[in-house]
């Protein structure tokens, strides 16, 4: 486990402290005698109602009326009860629950019973008063709610009861209200700048509320321009968190035009960028890269997305301040981490794979990481963050990157952060035939005395990708003290298959849809073993990797190839 500096220490406790400080205060601001200050019907002054770009699924309402619900990845039983009145299946199911991101199911279904059931959820959860602290008044689960409630209840509540109407809108400007006064006390930078989007949201579409709306824009606005890198990226180095904040604040922006309202500049600068970077980041198979938190992405969400930006790549070859590398060759993309981790105190989902790499060949991924798992899997977090799991070089078992036990961090990010590698050197080439990406890290010299460097050449026309990965010590020793054992990781998708070929020198991979991909190897044994995606709604799926181990006694470079040798599709 690592140490964290002075300087980090103190941060932390700077945080933590105004964290308490916010927590304390927000108790008094929320107790029943202030509840008096937001007492105004909300939804009958809305000037707009925002779109939700979230995909939709009406068969969430067959589901509901039969009597169950799917949160998180876990479906609850609820034996004709309201989801409210049975036990939470987990933190992650319960904060789901109370943010109503799933009334935009209900809103989708052509059915007036399920607009009716969404109604009555929203009535009922704003009729009692043990919801307004603990979990549901966190910052993040209020936000997410206020989001909902303004997309959605205008539908939900159509045609139902005056006094139901009433009831939900002088709930949500209490919801804003109580918002407006804790939302500094969300410690997570995510949250926080969530929070901030429902408050600016909020204060937008109702009327009258000028000066709390110019109070919100001004904190949101900083928040902008603290968390998101110069080309689009977030700061935590999660391509979900730029896909995330997409869908809140292209909804956002639209009402900003419709009211004829000026946007901030921050936003206007921002979604472009956040656009191009998401499509930099996005695999052919439609998916996003499973970089440092990534988990599974709906593929309509992020076709949705890319719809609002025709606009060329740039031609970085890496991302200048995300430090992500694209190579592109006929059907095929490669992209890879070229970067460190992020500030320590935006590190909670990062994970241990510099230099790891995905490549899709036409719309099948060929290789990947395995992924972070979905809320209701998080035993499986820890395993899914080591470089073991990832297209990666991993030496002595042990992660590039090293675990940083500190209970005040591990309480403001819900996690435990990472450090390492300290310098991690990236170039790229495509003068020639070939792009060629070239890397370097240090992840493993303080422990093991060895740098790890890779290079990867994609041809042309996308159907052969050589890798090369050479281990050093630092100063060019040619023996190290004792043999280090290591592992190269390739893992596939769970629809792939994998067998040796011939005297076991190669390995034949085949995909989904019948390419078949021939990888060989030199300067190390190769095998097919088992793996496992974390990735995905349904939790961990069984898979297959291909690996390539040895031990590095000071200086050792293993070569591997991989090239498409059978194409049913006849698209290369």
């Amino acid at each position: 486990m690592a140490k964290i500096g002075l300087s980090e220490r103190v941060r932390v406790a700077a945080v933590r402290a105004r964290g308490l400080r916010w927590l304390a205060a927000s108790r008094v601001l929320n107790s029943r005698l202030l509840h008096w200050r937001a007492g105004t019907d909300a939804l009958r002054h809305m000037l707009i109602v925002p779109p939700d770009l979230r995909s939709r699924d009406p068969s969430v309402w067959t589901e509901l009326a039969a009597g169950h619900l799917g949160l998180a990845g876990q479906a609850a039983v609820l034996n004709k009860r309201s989801p409210f009145d049975i036990p939470a299946l987990n933190q992650a199911w319960a904060r789901e629950l109370h943010g109503f991101s799933w009334l935009r199911h209900l809103a989708a279904a052509d059915d007036l019973d399920a607009h009716r059931a969404g109604g009555e959820a929203l009535v009922r959860w704003m009729n009692d008063r043990s919801f307004r602290q603990g979990l549901p008044a966190e910052p993040a689960v209020r936000a997410r709610r206020i989001l909902s409630i303004l997309a959605h209840a205008p539908i939900l509540l159509e045609g139902g009861e005056a006094a139901d109407f009433a009831t939900v809108g002088r709930g949500l400007s209490r919801e804003i209200a109580s918002l407006t006064r804790t939302w500094r006390g969300a410690e997570e930078a995510r949250a926080r700048l969530l929070a901030l989007t429902a408050l600016v949201a909020a204060n937008l579409v109702l009327e009258g509320r000028e000066r709390a709306f110019e109070s919100a824009q001004r904190a949101w606005v900083f928040e902008i321009d603290r968390q998101l890198l110069g080309d689009g990226g977030h700061v935590s180095r999660n391509p979900s968190a730029v896909m995330e904040l997409l869908l809140d604040w292209l909804p956002l922006r639209s009402c900003f035009d419709a009211l004829k309202r000026p946007p901030p500049e921050a936003l206007l600068v921002a979604i472009p960028r956040m656009l191009t970077m998401l499509r930099w980041l996005k695999l052919g198979d439609g998916t996003l890269a499973r970089f440092n938190g990534a988990s599974v992405a709906h593929p309509a969400e992020l076709a949705t997305l890319s719809a609002y930006d025709d606009r060329p790549l740039p031609a970085w070859g890496i991302a200048p301040a995300s430090k992500y590398a694209r190579l592109t060759g006929g059907a095929s993309v490669v992209l890879v981490d070229a970067g460190g981790p992020p500030p320590l105190m935006m590190s909670g989902e990062a994970h241990a794979g510099c230099l790891s790499f995905e490549m899709s060949a036409r719309k099948k991924l060929l290789f990947m990481n395995t992924g972070a798992p979905v809320a209701a899997n998080q035993d499986w977090r820890p395993i899914s963050r080591a470089t073991a799991s990832h297209t990666a070089v991993c030496l002595a078992e042990q992660s590039s990157s090293r675990l940083t036990r500190h209970p005040g961090l591990e309480a403001i990010l819900a996690a435990v952060p990472l450090q390492y590698p300290a310098a991690v050197t990236a170039t790229f080439d495509a003068g020639g035939e070939e792009q060629v990406f070239s890397g370097s890290h240090d992840g493993y010299l303080q422990r093991l005395g060895l740098i790890h460097y890779r290079e990867l050449r994609l041809s042309a026309d996308g159907t052969a990708l050589q890798g090369i990965d050479r281990l050093e010590t630092k100063g060019g020793q040619d023996r190290l003290k004792r043999d280090c054992p290591f592992a190269v990781h390739f893992h596939l998708d769970p629809q792939s298959r994998a067998e040796r070929q011939g005297g076991g020198d190669a390995v034949l991979i085949t995909l989904g849809d019948g390419q078949v991909w021939r990888f060989h190897a030199t300067g190390a044994a190769i095998s097919v073993e088992e793996s496992q995606v974390f990735a995905g709604h349904a939790g961990p799926r069984p898979s297959l990797q291909v690996a390539l181990r040895g031990a590095c006694g000071g200086i050792t470079e293993i070569r591997w190839f991989v090239s498409l040798t059978r194409d049913s599709t006849g698209l290369f």
